[in-house]
């Protein structure tokens, strides 16, 4: 019985469209974060030449943006941890 429940099911599909969805997901959160520190990086730059005492502020507005990034990556990376969970959970079922 066990034998022909893992011959049937087939996770080789699911295992590349997770592949697929992990590296779309970092791209696009380093995409929008690129483009959020371009556009606060350039105000920063006009801010801080009118007013230098802003330069410590502005840092922080400059670095915010990079938490899209950092999320992205902790979503890719839990995307690609659990890739191989639908085969454990067979297998787990099965020897019960």
């Amino acid at each position: 019985m066990a034998e022909e429940l893992l011959k049937v099911v087939d996770y080789g599909w699911a295992i590349g469209l997770t592949a697929i969805g992990a590296g779309i997901s970092m791209a696009m959160g380093a995409i929008a974060c690129g483009n959020a520190q371009a556009a606060i990086g350039a105000s920063a730059v006009g801010a801080i030449a009118e007013r230098p005492e802003l330069s410590g502020n502005m840092l922080i507005y400059v670095a915010l943006p990079e938490t899209t990034a950092i999320l992205a990556l902790a979503i890719s990376a839990m995307m690609i941890v659990m890739m191989g969970q639908p085969l454990v959970g067979v297998i787990s079922g099965i020897a019960h």
